[in-house]
């Protein structure tokens, strides 16, 4: 059984459009956090990204840094992660993130 989930990473391609979507969930951004380096690079999988980078291209891959965005953010992952506990074939896309966090509020 999970007792704690810490966070999730969601990599996108344009961080206003992101913070556009999340917002109309209910998000509201609390913080943003700046973690850079070789070990960001290497989780990340794109040489050189800097959680500050704002479109910034590396090697023909556009990237964006990291979104904090508060407690809805946990419950819904809390929430996806216990639907995919649920059945051992099920894929999340976007549009069944969105049911699932408009079942939140």
């Amino acid at each position: 059984m999970i007792a704690h989930i810490d966070h999730v990473t969601i990599v996108v391609r344009d961080i206003a459009k992101a913070k556009g979507f999340f917002s109309l969930l209910g998000f509201v951004e609390e913080k943003s956090v700046i973690i850079s380096g070789p070990t960001f690079a290497r989780y990340m999988g794109v040489e050189g990204i800097e959680a500050i980078d704002n479109g910034v291209d590396r090697d023909g891959i556009k990237t964006y840094g990291a979104l904090g965005i508060g407690g809805l953010k946990m419950k819904l992952h809390k929430a996806c992660i216990a639907k995919l506990f649920e059945r051992n074939d099920l894929v999340l896309d976007a549009e069944s993130i969105l049911e699932v966090a408009q079942a939140l509020s």
